[in-house]
């Protein structure tokens, strides 16, 4: 497509955390902006069969990559665009606060094709719906609520889309067929580690506390595991260094709980949900159906 600028308009239902020195968000950071988007890109196109490297540790290069390096650059491949966040002024924003309104702008520096255009509408889509962005998103509601107004339990990264999509409208297949053009590239093993928008669970308007994760993953009171603990409770509820597999934020208006299984494991985490009184799991694979349901190519 031709090389315009490409424009999300958000509102923050919470303050956005994009890191900075000394553990302070002392200003904007677009990169871990656009470190989220990429990690959201590649669990939504996983989740259409397509493979995608973990930027970490990827084996793209050069013209030789994945779906997700095409758009967002790898060694000797330049991302194909710059991000530049405004406040409702149309200044640049500083920092981004709760509850406000902003836009996310894409200046194109490659061109940007019109089926990148519609995935990362759908990806802001699917965060804005029932995930987060940026950092600090793995803090734990506290089951005390007046707690929750402390630092150590506040929610960050909730995200409200409203734009409305205006582009072309593709089809599942015509999506899947552009983007194994670029699945040039040898997934490394981990690949059955990596979030695939399939293997998501979700739960609208409900937020789990502390207590509740500790207890679905096999953690007692000071968080730490029990000798009985599993190792899919273990996976669930991560350790130094990696992350937890459950994220919930206690937000009125963006209260939810979203997380992700590995390989075929979907079933049994929402066993274990279930088990323990979680009611109401919803699937990413509702959210592909959606974003794929029948329509013609014109909107109709």
């Amino acid at each position: 497509m031709e090389s315009m600028t490409i424009s999300y308009k958000i509102k923050t239902l919470t303050p956005l955390w994009t890191g900075g020195v000394n553990q302070n968000c002392d200003r904007l950071h677009e990169t871990s902006i656009i470190g989220s988007l990429r990690w959201w890109y590649e669990a939504f196109i996983r989740g259409l069969g397509v493979k995608a490297c973990d930027p970490t540790d990827s084996t793209c290069k050069d013209s030789s990559h994945c779906a997700a390096c095409e758009l967002f650059g790898c060694t000797g491949w330049a991302r194909k665009f710059r991000l530049l966040v405004l406040d409702e002024n149309d200044s640049i924003a500083q920092k981004i606060e709760s509850e406000k309104g902003y836009s996310l702008k894409l200046i194109p520096l490659k061109p940007i094709q019109e089926e990148e255009v519609f995935l990362l509408f759908h990806t802001l889509q699917i965060i804005s719906d029932i995930g987060s962005i940026g950092g600090k998103t793995v803090l734990k509601p506290s089951e005390i609520v007046v707690k929750n107004k402390k630092a150590h339990h506040a929610d960050y990264g909730l995200i409200q889309l409203t734009s409305t999509y205006e582009g072309i409208i593709f089809q599942r297949e015509q999506i899947i067929n552009y983007l194994n053009q670029f699945n040039k590239v040898k997934v490394k093993n981990q690949e059955k580690d990596y979030p695939v928008l399939t293997n998501f669970w979700f739960i609208r308007n409900y937020y789990l506390s502390r207590e509740q994760i500790n207890t679905i993953t096999g953690k007692d009171l000071n968080g730490r595991y029990k000798n009985k603990a599993t190792d899919l409770q273990k996976w669930m509820g991560g350790e130094r260094a990696v992350s937890k597999k459950i994220f919930s934020f206690h937000n009125n208006i963006g209260k939810r709980t979203w997380g992700y299984a590995k390989g075929e494991e979907l079933d049994k985490v929402k066993k274990l949900l279930t088990e323990n009184g979680i009611k109401n799991i919803d699937t990413g694979k509702s959210l592909l159906e959606n974003i794929f349901k029948e329509r013609t190519s014109n909107g109709g």
